[in-house]
C-alpha cells in the first residue's frame, strides 16, 4: 500500500492497461468535479509508459491504472480492476478488442495444455490396456496422429 499526503487534484484519467501496455484512457474527473471525456494526454499516457517500464509486476493481465495531476504533476492515483471498474468513455472497441485477444490467448494456451494432456493420457490407458509382448514382437493399439489404432512395433521383447 502506498499512501501519500492529501492534494487538491486538478484533473483524473482512467488508464486500461492490457498486455503491459495502455489501450484505451478517458478523463473522469476535473477541479473536484466530474468531467468525462475520452483519451488524455500524451504527457499522461508517457507517465503511464514509463512505470509500466520500471515495474515488471502486474495485477492481472487486464487492469485499471488512475492518474491524477495536482501540484502540476502526475501521480499515481490507484490500481484497480478491470472487471470491478467503470470505463467511462474510453475507447469501447481498443478495449474489447484487447480483452478478446487476451482471452482467446489463455483459453488457446489452456485448451493446448489441457488437450496435449488429454491426449497423452488417452494414448497411456490404450497402451496399458492392450499392450502385450511376445517372443518376437511388441505390438500395442492406440491411436495415432491421424487417430488410426492398431500399430504394431517388431522388436526383440524387453
Amino acid at each position: 500500500m502506498v499512501v501519500a499526503g492529501p492534494r487538491e487534484i486538478d484533473r483524473e484519467w482512467r488508464l486500461v492497461v492490457a498486455g503491459g501496455r495502455v489501450v484505451a484512457a478517458s478523463q473522469y474527473a476535473e477541479q473536484g468535479s466530474k468531467s468525462v471525456r475520452e483519451g488524455c494526454p500524451e504527457d499522461v499516457r508517457a507517465y503511464a509508459g514509463r512505470m509500466l517500464a520500471e515495474v515488471a509486476w502486474r495485477p492481472d493481465p487486464m487492469f485499471m491504472l488512475d492518474v491524477c495531476e495536482a501540484d502540476g504533476q502526475l501521480w499515481l492515483a490507484e490500481l484497480s480492476g478491470f472487471s470491478t471498474s467503470w470505463l467511462y468513455q474510453c475507447d469501447l472497441a481498443a478495449v474489447v478488442g484487447r480483452a478478446s485477444e487476451l482471452a482467446a490467448g489463455a483459453w488457446e494456451g489452456a485448451r493446448g495444455t489441457a488437450f496435449a494432456a488429454k491426449q497423452a493420457s488417452t494414448f497411456a490407458r490404450y497402451t496399458l490396456r492392450t499392450f502385450s509382448t511376445t517372443h518376437d514382437n511388441i505390438s500395442f493399439n492406440a491411436p495415432d496422429s491421424t487417430g488410426t489404432t492398431n500399430s504394431s512395433l517388431a522388436g526383440s521383447p524387453c
